[in-house]
């Protein structure tokens, strides 16, 4: 927004031009992000403590919640930090003019209000976990909905990106036509990978800094994408899909990414603040849309890697339950605790050296991703 009133007195002083440079913008928007949660971080804890908005420790396996029973009381909510400095970084920095922001930034923030619901439940009963799962999912599908309809929306306006690819990063050419698809396919598919990305993302959280620096990587991953995405002669030189005003979410990703590092000084072990539902939906929302945009979401799979396992684990956990319990009367474990992180906890790892091999296999997913996607291409 501030770029848009600078704009205005590029003629008079040229220097201000360096603005327009996507690059300059990004890094801008990183800086200010990063700045705006390491500062106003300690005092919003500081808030959150005082309404004794904290953690509530509740967990299927006696073991977890005997090893995260010092974290009671632990502020939470704390994803009101990334989404404060998230929404005054892409003030200072974005492009309001820009399809793909302006919807970028509303289903993130909508998930957080989603989110922020969730959290006061469980804060004001105890007896409750949150949101019955039917209601939480009815209130995601709705941001979800509405995003991924004027996703489809934008595309089909423009036959040049009406091609939709699907394919790995390994078949370059494998592309469907939107329109065969149909716009009402397009939005249930572009409604699995967001909303499954965001549930993804709120499985990860359940360590110090772990969803944080996960989600960071990832979204810096798609940051570098969308250069090159937006970038009509690149695009085509790397056999990319190419979506007109896809670098602006460059900009967004970039204040995501210092949003989330931000975040983190105060999430690191030992936790001083827990992002909680506001945070997590919110941000497995953002990377969920941004993969959709660049219609990268194949590629989701590999760059967001733990993410995939997380989720993974509490679906195979689940269903070999049922499973067995139908087939012989008594349910079984594939794993001593699911998510996975908490697999690891029960093997009596401790949750920092779990949480850094974490942060190790996504950076290692996202560089994977970023280099399959522009050298094989």
């Amino acid at each position: 927004m501030l770029y848009e009133i600078f704009e205005r007195f590029t003629s008079e002083w040229g220097a201000l031009n360096i603005l327009r440079y996507e690059s300059v913008r990004a890094a801008a928007a990183f800086i200010v992000a990063f700045s705006f949660a390491a500062i106003t971080g300690g005092r919003i804890i500081e808030l959150l403590r005082r309404r004794r908005i904290g953690e509530q420790i509740k967990s299927d396996s006696s073991r977890v919640e005997e090893l995260h029973a010092g974290k009671a009381g632990t502020p939470t909510m704390g994803g009101v930090i990334i989404l404060a400095a998230l929404l005054a970084s892409m003030l200072v920095a974005g492009r309001f003019d820009s399809f793909h922001s302006i919807v970028a930034v509303g289903v993130t923030l909508a998930l957080g209000l989603v989110g922020m619901i969730d959290d006061k439940v469980k804060l004001t009963d105890t007896k409750l976990l949150g949101l019955s799962p039917g209601h939480k999912m009815f209130y995601i599908l709705l941001v979800v909905g509405l995003a991924s309809a004027a996703l489809a929306a934008h595309h089909i306006q423009s036959g040049e990106q009406s091609l939709l690819a699907i394919a790995p990063p390994l078949f370059k050419d494998v592309r469907i036509p939107l329109t065969a698809l149909g716009g009402v396919v397009f939005v249930m598919w572009s409604m699995v990978v967001i909303s499954g990305t965001s549930n993804a993302v709120n499985l990860t959280d359940g360590l110090d800094g772990l969803a944080a620096g996960c989600t960071a990587t990832a979204v810096a991953a798609f940051g570098v994408l969308a250069f090159f995405v937006g970038n009509e002669t690149e695009a085509s030189r790397l056999f990319l899909p190419h979506v007109p005003g896809a670098g602006e979410l460059a900009v967004f990703c970039a204040a995501m990414t210092g949003s989330l590092l931000g975040f983190l000084w105060f999430n690191c072990y030992p936790a001083q603040v827990f992002m909680g539902d506001t945070g997590s939906l919110a941000i497995g929302g953002a990377v969920g849309f941004v993969a959709m945009s660049l219609r990268q979401e194949i590629l989701l799979v590999l760059v967001g890697g733990v993410f995939v396992l997380e989720a993974l684990s509490v679906i195979l956990q689940t269903g070999w339950f049922k499973l067995t319990r139908l087939r012989t009367g008594e349910g079984r474990r594939i794993f001593l605790c699911a998510p996975l992180h908490h697999h690891y906890q029960e093997q009596g790892v401790h949750e920092t050296k779990i949480s850094i091999r974490l942060h190790i296999v996504a950076l290692l997913c996202a560089v994977a991703g970023v280099a399959l996607t522009l050298k094989v291409r």
